[in-house]
């Protein structure tokens, strides 16, 4: 049995296709802003804070991709949008496939960035859970210290990155960490896809390499692959341009 829906924070910009933007681990919408002028010109750009992020209350103690998911769907009916196009970051992607398995029928357009469809291995899958005991024993300043390195190779991003980082609940972290840890491996997600897909990749991604992305984007029936040279794991920041063609350029495919 799936949680209760948590009604999250979310902001609504702009008018055309509906886009749903979702964050990655441990972050929250800002790092979106960059991208959301350009995507709301010419789309309908939705923005959330995942549950136990951000402005959003927390959920249980584990946040599953599917009930994050269904909070999403959540959004969209409250808003009155029956299809949308989705653009998931990191963890986001894998909300983002979630939902496409569980409302097939609500995805105009599916874009992983920085993203894929494979679960944890089991050790992975160790290091997560034991990452979510440390997060509830300390906090998240050891997060905000370590990770912005490991997410962008551009140092300017660095105490932007720590501080949305810090601006997270742990509890929400901790959750997030057993719900990644939980997932399901999404690559048959993938390949029943019947929409536009794209992979955003940056050349330096630590975590999602170009073999990863490239073989991700072929499993879709019309997927593509959108390489985006010098970014790391946080392309909406490092190359927001950039980051912003590719995803209109899924946009313009949807009919």
């Amino acid at each position: 049995m799936r949680n209760q829906i948590i009604n999250l924070a979310f902001e609504s910009i702009g008018n055309g296709v509906p886009i749903v933007l979702l964050h990655g681990y441990p972050l929250h919408r800002a790092i979106w802003q960059e991208v959301t002028p350009s995507l709301a010109a010419k789309a309908h750009v939705i923005i959330p804070d995942l549950r136990g992020h951000g402005a959003s209350p927390l959920g249980d103690d584990i946040n599953t991709m599917e009930d994050m998911a269904a909070d999403v769907a959540a959004i969209l009916d409250r808003l009155g949008i029956q299809q949308t196009a989705l653009a998931g970051h990191s963890m986001g992607g894998y909300v983002s496939l979630a939902f496409a398995r569980l409302y097939p029928q609500r995805v105009l357009g599916l874009s992983l960035v920085a993203s894929h469809p494979l679960a944890d291995n089991p050790d992975k899958a160790q290091t997560r859970l034991a990452s979510a005991q440390r997060i509830e024993s300390e906090g998240l300043a050891f997060l905000a210290e370590e990770m912005p390195q490991k997410l962008s190779a551009n140092p300017q991003l660095f105490p932007r990155i720590a501080q949305i980082i810090s601006e997270n609940s742990p509890q929400g972290a901790a959750a997030d960490q057993r719900g990644m840890a939980a997932r399901l491996d999404e690559s048959q997600t993938l390949s029943n896809l019947n929409a536009p897909g794209l992979v955003i990749c940056g050349s330096a991604d630590p975590f999602v390499n170009l073999d990863i992305a490239r073989e991700a984007s072929q499993m879709m029936s019309q997927g593509e692959l959108a390489v985006i040279e010098g970014a790391a794991h946080m392309p909406m920041l490092e190359f927001p341009a950039a980051t912003s063609q590719a995803l209109l350029g899924m946009l313009a495919k949807i009919k």
